[in-house]
């Protein structure tokens, strides 16, 4: 049922207009949002009782239970999606809210009979989704989702606590958490744990999509999956392109996770550089990618089906490692248009003594136009000038 109806029977004429009449009354007194709805809040003229209806259901809302739970947290997830500068559901206490609410599903003894109930396997995965949105351009929600705890519950669905579509939000999150320098030493505290986790959902995540969702028949495929994945609109078909979808941005977001951490921090560039066999995957990452396409991409159906098989690129000399990782997490977000880490740009110019790898960090997509020669784009400017004027005289 629609949270923002009532099933209040009718009354009679008489007495209704003396309900409405004391409801005018009370509403001089108390909010419009005094019933605890979170729709009421949201609709509220007022911005000072908004946000104050809007925190106190925030506070409520993790340690209580109700079946129109899960349509709020698709709500705020809509507005994180739309507009994730707005700093109004954020300061109101959203975020930490989402992150209790992500702590209570990885409970070991309530959060499994929580999942069951109602549609509430479903909030984990909007919850994770609403952080990462809110955190994805301004750096003042960063550190506040840093400071209303939200580092912990993203990991524990990072570990695949859950399962693979959970864990894939979870690594956008942090992602965007690692990328700004007031978030990063939050993260950095688990760095022992994330760096090599990391690497393996890197390496690992095409197979265990095509094992747990691609490879099982569409009618005993998990459903809330399926809804996540095709939004009720299609059938296994919108379901399969979705999930190679997803599964090239969690392995994409995976890589831009790690590099984040390549580029700040040299311990962890070294520990990345001498793992002989994520090297080998990440040039398998680099070769074999399919046609791009923005924000992810689409995986190819042998990756899929093949996670382990033969690369492409294997030509790449062995012995000169320390360009090697930054050239292909580099090459790999250009391919699928993904933005390229904030902590590359923001690196000490003296962290790292080869210039080689400089050079290779250096080399952005897009930077081609802008680092030509000041005389050589005169000279064309001229050469056109000339021909526009010489035609004209003509």
């Amino acid at each position: 049922m629609d949270p923002t109806t009532s099933s209040t029977k009718k009354k009679p004429a008489a007495n209704r207009k003396k309900l409405d009449t004391a409801a005018d009354d009370d509403d001089k007194e108390a909010p419009l949002s005094s019933c605890g709805c979170f729709f009421c809040a949201a609709r509220e003229p007022d911005a000072r009782v908004r946000r104050a209806a809007l925190s106190a259901f925030f506070r409520a809302m993790p340690r209580s239970d109700d079946s129109s739970h899960v349509l709020v947290a698709s709500f705020v997830w809509n507005l994180a999606m739309s507009d994730p500068a707005d700093p109004e559901l954020p300061s109101a206490g959203a975020l930490r809210c989402m992150a209790l609410l992500i702590a209570r599903a990885l409970d070991a003894d309530a959060g499994p009979s929580w999942l069951r109930r109602h549609q509430n396997v479903y909030i984990p995965y909007y919850a994770a989704h609403v952080i990462g949105s809110y955190t994805i351009r301004v750096p003042s929600l960063a550190a506040l989702a840093v400071e209303e705890g939200a580092v912990a519950p993203l990991l524990g669905l990072m570990r695949g606590s859950m399962t693979w579509v959970e864990q894939r939000v979870a690594v956008r999150a942090l992602g965007h958490l690692a990328s700004y320098d007031a978030t990063y030493p939050a993260v950095a505290r688990h760095a022992d744990e994330l760096v090599p986790l990391a690497m393996r959902i890197a390496s690992a995540c095409l197979g265990r999509v095509y094992a747990e969702f691609l490879a099982v028949s569409p009618p005993q495929r998990e459903r809330c999956h399926r809804d996540l994945l095709t939004r009720g609109l299609g059938g296994a078909e919108t379901e399969n392109r979705k999930a190679e979808e997803w599964a090239s941005q969690l392995q994409c977001w995976s890589l831009y996770l790690l590099s984040c951490f390549a580029f700040r921090d040299r311990r962890t560039h070294g520990l990345v550089c001498r793992d002989a066999e994520f090297l080998s995957d990440l040039c398998r990452m680099w070769g074999a990618s399919s046609t791009p396409t923005p924000r992810g991409g689409r995986a190819d159906e042998a990756t899929l089906q093949e996670p382990r098989r033969q690369a492409e690129h294997r030509g790449m000399s062995a012995g000169r490692r320390q360009p090697l990782l930054p050239l292909a997490i580099l090459r790999r977000l250009a391919v699928h248009g993904d933005r390229l880490p904030l902590a590359a740009s923001r690196r000490p110019r003296d962290a790292y003594s080869s210039s080689e790898y400089r050079r290779a960090v250096s080399r952005r997509p897009g930077r081609a136009a802008l680092s030509r020669p000041k005389k050589e784009r005169r000279r064309r400017h001229r050469k056109i000038t000339t021909a526009t004027t010489t035609t004209t005289t003509t």
